[in-house]
C-alpha cells in the first residue's frame, strides 16, 4: 500500500491520470458523432487519443530533475498546464467558452508566469474576450454559451 501512495504522491501522475480521464470522456462523446473519416467524431477521437499519450507520459515518465529553490521544475509546470486543461474540458460547457477560457488562462498564466494577480486577470480576460470575438461572431463558430448567456 505504501508504494502506492508514494507513486501517486507525484504532482505529474496525479495529473496524468486525471488527464487520462479527460481524455477517455473526449474520446466516448467524440464515438458517436463518426460520420466518415473526417466526419464530426474525428476531432475529438484525434485530440482523446493525443491526450491520452501526454497523459500516460506524464504518469510513466515523471520528472525528477534539480531546479533552483522556489522554482517549480519543467514537469510541475506541465502538469499544472494539462490540470487547467483538463478543468477548462470540463467547465467548456456548463460556464461557456468565454469564461472557461478566462479561467483557464488565467491558470496558465499565473502558474507559468511571475505575473501579479491584476495583470493575470486582466491578460486572461483580454484573451479570452477576443478569442470569444473572433470564433463566435467574426468565423460563426458555434461556442457553449453556458448559464449566463456568454
Amino acid at each position: 500500500m505504501y508504494r502506492i501512495a508514494e507513486w501517486l504522491s507525484r504532482p505529474d501522475r496525479l495529473a496524468g491520470l486525471f488527464l487520462l480521464a479527460v481524455a477517455g470522456v473526449a474520446i466516448r462523446e467524440g464515438a458517436p458523432l463518426r460520420e466518415g473519416v473526417l466526419g464530426p467524431g474525428f476531432a475529438p477521437l484525434v485530440a482523446g487519443s493525443l491526450l491520452a499519450a501526454l497523459a500516460l507520459g506524464l504518469i510513466l515518465w515523471p520528472d525528477h530533475g534539480p531546479t533552483a529553490k522556489g522554482e517549480a521544475s519543467p514537469g510541475h509546470r506541465a502538469a499544472w498546464t494539462f490540470l487547467a486543461l483538463g478543468l477548462y474540458v470540463f467547465l467548456l460547457r456548463p460556464v461557456g467558452f468565454t469564461l472557461a477560457s478566462a479561467i483557464f488562462l488565467a491558470t496558465l498564466f499565473r502558474s507559468l508566469g511571475r505575473y501579479s494577480l491584476w495583470v493575470v486577470l486582466l491578460a486572461a480576460t483580454a484573451s479570452a474576450a477576443v478569442l470569444s470575438v473572433v470564433f463566435r461572431w467574426g468565423l460563426h463558430f458555434p461556442l457553449p454559451v453556458g448559464a449566463w448567456g456568454f
